[in-house]
């Protein structure tokens, strides 16, 4: 990794959310842009100051800094985000790419996006019968497993971590992601030789980390449904409407999950405006799933039919 003052220039160039990335070091996450395309977004080593509360308490931190925004992951990097166009990384010394890398694709981007009026949720989505879906849950309740089903069944996947939405003449786009399925072991086995797992995240993580370069949309695609994943026995479909919508949306914002000080950090007033545009223009499912690896063939049969009845 290079010193922090060394002059390097972007070398990688890289698509994600519908933007071109120039970056100092290779993301092997990304899908490959051609450098002569225009960017929006540069990466770079650089000096990030230290927030003085950071010695008081080692913890995940957001500030704002005029002109942009302040991350600090404690023992890997401190991020400034900036006008939605820059992200400045101050590495720890211990830290490897590979780690930061996680957090600069996780919750780093999430708060670019949001700087660039993206609404940014966190939720994985497909491509199925023409439009998005996309499946949100509390972790563990299988929005990568289904995302990566389909993607099984030939489908093009769109996110598996942030759903970054825009809206477009009276329709909510999303911006497809970066090629990447995390999944529990025990998933990915089921679903077989497609997608093939390509090694771990990362030691700290139980989930694998899976590659699917040639199932990525290449283009936005107008959100369609949004299903609010459950557990239970007995697997069901049931609409949600009104302001029950925006109260069940509203955990499920990328930056929620980061606790209050990231939601401050993001503009609350904003978030709470976002949500409830979400809520009144898509169409919103609980879908009750039960934890047993075989159902999901019946659970996306369900799926299916739902959309094609509507």
């Amino acid at each position: 990794m290079p010193e922090n003052n060394a002059p390097a220039g972007p070398s990688c160039f890289y698509s994600a959310f519908g933007l071109q990335i120039a970056s100092v070091f290779a993301i092997p996450e990304l899908t490959p842009s051609d450098a002569s395309c225009p960017v929006d977004l540069t990466v770079e080593f650089g000096t990030v100051p230290l927030s003085p509360e950071s010695l008081e308490k080692p913890q995940m931190r957001f500030e704002v800094r005029e002109p942009g925004l302040y991350v600090e992951i404690p023992r890997v990097a401190r991020f400034l985000v900036t006008g939605g166009s820059t992200i400045l990384i101050d590495p720890h010394p211990d830290a490897t790419e590979e780690v930061i890398r996680i957090f600069l694709l996780g919750v780093v981007m999430g708060v670019l996006l949001h700087q660039r009026g993206y609404s940014t949720f966190h939720a994985s989505a497909a491509v199925v019968t023409g439009g998005a879906v996309a499946f949100m849950g509390s972790r563990g309740y299988g929005k990568s497993t289904l995302t990566a089903a389909f993607q099984a069944r030939g489908h093009k996947i769109l996110t598996d971590d942030i759903l970054a939405i825009r809206p477009v003449d009276g329709h909510l786009w999303v911006q497809p992601a970066f090629p990447r399925l995390k999944l529990m072991p025990d998933s990915s086995l089921y679903l077989g030789e497609e997608p093939v797992v390509q090694g771990d995240l990362h030691p700290a993580l139980r989930k694998h980390s899976l590659y699917v370069h040639d199932s990525i949309a290449q283009a936005p695609c107008p959100l369609r449904r949004i299903y609010l994943l459950d557990k239970g026995e007995k697997i069901a479909i049931e609409p949600i409407e009104g302001a029950r919508a925006i109260r069940e949306i509203i955990p499920h914002g990328y930056m929620v999950q980061f606790g209050l000080e990231a939601l401050r950090a993001q503009n609350p007033a904003a978030f709470l405006e976002q949500s409830a545009a979400l809520a009144r223009t898509a169409s919103l499912r609980r879908l009750v799933r039960s934890e047993a690896l075989e159902d999901l063939p019946q659970l996306l049969d369900l799926i299916q039919t739902d959309l094609e009845t509507e």
